[in-house]
């Protein structure tokens, strides 16, 4: 969700450079975008990279340093230390309570917005107008990772049907976003039963190759062992996603495909990211909300009555495609 703001700072001047530092898990989705000249690498637990680092940053002898976490959790002492190590003369960042006197340039954060509204609003401190910016993410898929991906949905068909492609994500890191192995088993199992020609394929973080495999096993679906931008290529060329609320929400509105996401509920509380704040942005599919602040509550049959409904406008979208042609 923060590339919108990258694009819209890369178009903004000719002669501008962005490099961006991310964390080695999240710097893959970042690959072949044209906007970035660099990413650099931070691993936070690993203390003895930082002099390493605090001498590349110098090196690049940065004018201005963004600090892209707008809703942070809590402030970290790496905040501030990796502000300073850059030896950038503008600091921007969010007005946040606990962030007081780390920027030069702070931007007052509509709490309410999305947080694609959120984070290109910093982009005024540097002179941008992010109501300019298209908040679409960006992210981009070579014609290899396509191909391969391709071979995989044939693969998962196991015949020559043209059914449509659900793309199903079981991981979450958070305790509360994981939802009980049985009811995918569930939902996986009332989709064929719906629409027999409907080609669900699992996907999974490494930590969860066995509990997709199980649930696979127990749903005739089928599973690939993926890394990130493997499982980015898949939803590239799914037709529909299923998740909970994790970055697969916001790799689905990239390409756009339609995403059905499993959501907690959120206090609406100040200081607090309003409860449509991580919705997939302006992407078709459904959001079904949890009564509590876990997904467990969120039974199989009410997530399968709006993954059937939103499966059955795709086919009716993919029909009026063919007769079109």
């Amino acid at each position: 969700m923060m590339t919108p703001m990258i694009r819209g700072l890369a178009l903004s001047r000719e002669e501008i450079t962005i490099d961006v530092l991310a964390s080695p898990e999240n710097a893959p989705v970042l690959d072949g975008n044209p906007h970035i000249s660099e990413v650099r690498l931070f691993q936070r637990m690993k203390w003895w990279t930082y002099p390493a680092l605090w001498r590349t940053l110098r090196r690049a002898r940065y004018d201005v340093v963004i600090d892209g976490r707008v809703n942070p959790k809590r402030v970290t002492a790496t905040t501030p230390l990796l502000l300073y190590m850059t030896g950038a003369r503008v600091r921007v960042g969010a007005a946040i309570e606990g962030k007081e006197g780390l920027y030069d340039s702070p931007v007052t954060i509509d709490r309410h917005a999305h947080f694609s509204e959120q984070s290109t609003a910093l982009a005024s401190a540097v002179g941008v107008d992010p109501a300019g910016i298209d908040l679409r993410p960006d992210i981009f898929v070579s014609e290899t990772e396509q191909r391969c991906a391709e071979e995989s949905w044939i693969a998962a068909t196991k015949s020559s049907s043209n059914g449509v492609r659900l793309l199903v994500n079981i991981s979450a890191a958070e305790p509360l976003r994981r939802w009980p192995d049985e009811r995918y088993i569930a939902l996986i199992a009332g989709v064929r039963e719906s629409i027999p020609d409907a080609v669900p394929l699992i996907v999974a973080s490494p930590a969860d190759v066995a509990k997709a495999s199980a649930i696979a096993d127990a749903s005739a679906a089928s599973y690939v062992p993926t890394s990130l931008r493997e499982a980015i290529a898949l939803v590239a060329t799914s037709d529909m996603v299923f998740t909970p609320d994790t970055a697969i929400s916001h790799i689905a509105s990239a390409f756009p495909k339609p995403v059905v996401v499993l959501m907690l509920s959120m206090p609406d509380a100040p200081g607090l990211l309003s409860p449509d704040a991580c919705i997939p942005w302006r992407t078709p599919g459904r959001i079904v909300r949890s009564p509590s602040q876990s997904l467990a509550a969120i039974s199989a049959d009410a997530a399968l009555s709006e993954l059937l409904a939103a499966l059955k406008d795709v086919a009716r979208e993919r029909a009026s495609e063919f007769s079109n042609v």
